[in-house]
């Protein structure tokens, strides 16, 4: 089936309450001809037969994820940027159905506050890793670790902005069309790139820029719980 079939399908059968279309044509994001449409489809409760019947194999040129409204209302936390920034062309619940796709692709601000935090935390432990790592001249371990500390200083910053991380993939799409207040985005992009490598002053370039940003919005505590060593994390010795 193509899209539009499976669009007048959706439309048709009241057994289908919505469906979403994710993936890159659902945000317009590195389209190109080979494309595939990724369309989460939403089945009433009580239809999981039905559900399981819609599904597509990886590959087709239309994948079809079905799942009922109860399921589709408890996907898992890693799939939460599926939903961000997406289109929504069937929705048969008043709306109900846009706003729980809202609800997965923005955090609510309790949890935005807490996975900053915590997040923060996680950066600054696999820099300090990655500082000491560097020290000894193990470098492998230096990258993977300075990897660790980016993946997790990322979904900090967004979760400032009460925002998912997203996706590899759509990092640069994401930061281009969606900047963060607090970063000019070729700088941030950059500062990162320079990090990944491992080597231990392009990581503390970064820190000095994170720090600030980072207190600026509450959570200097989180930085001061690595005294004595946030000097070594900003400066060499």
């Amino acid at each position: 089936m193509t899209y539009d079939e499976w669009m007048q399908l959706a439309h048709r059968d009241p057994r289908i309450v919505g469906v979403v279309v994710t993936g890159s044509r659902g945000r317009d994001a590195h389209v190109h001809p080979g494309s595939d449409w990724d369309l989460r489809v939403v089945v009433q409760d009580g239809h999981e037969g039905f559900a399981d019947s819609l599904d597509t194999p990886h590959g087709s040129e239309v994948e079809v994820a079905a799942s009922t409204l109860t399921a589709f209302s408890d996907s898992p936390e890693w799939d939460r940027y599926s939903y961000a920034h997406v289109q929504v062309p069937v929705d048969k619940l008043d709306g109900a159905v846009a706003r729980l796709v809202e609800a997965k692709g923005t955090l609510a601000e309790t949890e935005a506050r807490e996975l900053a935090r915590e997040s923060l935390g996680a950066y600054t432990n696999s820099l300090y890793r990655s500082l000491r790592d560097d020290e000894l001249g193990l470098e492998l371990a230096a990258r993977l670790d300075a990897g660790e500390s980016v993946s997790a200083l990322l979904t900090a910053l967004f979760a400032l902005e009460r925002r998912v991380r997203p996706f590899n993939k759509y990092l640069r799409w994401e930061l281009e069309a969606y900047p963060l207040r607090d970063w000019e985005t070729d700088e941030l992009l950059g500062l990162i790139g320079a990090a990944l490598e491992g080597s231990a002053e392009p990581q503390r370039t970064l820190f000095r820029e994170v720090e600030p940003r980072m207190r600026a919005h509450g959570h200097g505590d989180v930085i001061d719980d690595w005294e004595p060593h946030v000097e070594f994390l900003r400066n060499a010795p």
